[in-house]
């Protein structure tokens, strides 16, 4: 499958799609690759745009991460592709974050 091309298929490969804003907690997944670097066979992938991908970005390549990769957001049509592709989806939120990243009617 090409959203897997990178990462053979034995690995594990977890991912993350969204917006990288401050409300997403998103900037927790380098502290995650630090954690699971000398885990050869776990990869995680970031897909997505916002304020935190510069920082994150930039603090991945500090720490020498190899374990953990960014790509912009991908086109619609190839969402269902890059989901399937991965062996997890990754969720995060900031704590206390909830209400107000969700909209009532």
């Amino acid at each position: 499958m090409a959203a897997r091309a990178p990462y053979p298929s034995q690995v594990f490969l977890a991912t993350f799609a969204g917006n990288l804003g401050l409300l997403s907690g998103a900037d927790i997944l380098v502290r995650v690759a630090e954690h699971l670097h000398n885990r050869a066979g776990i990869f995680l992938l970031c897909v997505g745009e916002g304020v935190l991908k510069q920082k994150m970005t930039a603090e991945t390549a500090r720490r020498g991460l190899t374990n953990l990769r960014f790509l912009p957001f991908q086109p619609r049509s190839r969402i269902s592709e890059m989901q399937s592709a991965a062996d997890a989806l990754i969720l995060t939120m900031r704590p206390g974050s909830g209400a107000a990243s969700v909209l009532r009617s």
